[in-house]
């Protein structure tokens, strides 16, 4: 049997399947950044939103989570009730786990779509590739998508010269 014949008898599509699910809206996306805290944690209540790895916890209502890491997930399923109820999509398989194990991790999940996991070059994964069409701040195009990356928030205690 495929893997994606497997994940499909396991109740796990593909992300793939979200494809045109949120046609024409703005997507936005918020990392695990202590600058998170200059933004209420409502911000994404009325967007479509994807947290990566931590985020979640600032911003528990958010549309879509995503995870490849096993231990934050384990630590998220443990501490946060409502991350097995919000769909989630995560790679398989998460970092340092097999398949099997991070299927079994999701088991319980009330909505996960896969990717594929596929392992990157150590220089590309740190931004080392920098493009310089894309910005960190505003909404970037992609495809007939477009694609919102929470701008990362100077705190207020920031040093004026902006050496943090």
């Amino acid at each position: 049997m495929s893997e994606r014949a497997e994940n499909a008898r396991r109740g796990f599509p593909e992300v793939s399947a979200l494809r045109n699910r949120h046609k024409g809206a703005a997507i936005w996306i918020a990392g695990s950044d202590p600058s998170l805290t200059g933004y209420p944690d409502s911000f994404l209540d009325d967007k479509v939103g994807i947290t990566l790895h931590l985020a979640h916890v600032k911003f528990p209502r958010s549309t879509f989570r995503y995870s490849s890491e096993y231990d934050r997930s384990q630590l998220l399923l443990r501490d946060y009730p409502e991350y097995r109820t919000r769909p989630l999509i995560a790679a398989l398989p998460m970092y340092g786990v097999t398949r099997r194990q991070t299927r079994e991790l999701l088991r319980d999940n009330t909505e996960v779509y896969f990717h594929r996991m596929r392992s990157y070059p150590p220089t590309g994964v740190r931004g080392e590739h920098h493009r310089p069409d894309l910005r960190a701040a505003g909404c970037l195009p992609e495809g007939r998508h477009r694609v919102c990356l929470v701008p990362r928030v100077r705190p207020p205690d920031a040093a004026a010269d902006g050496d943090r």
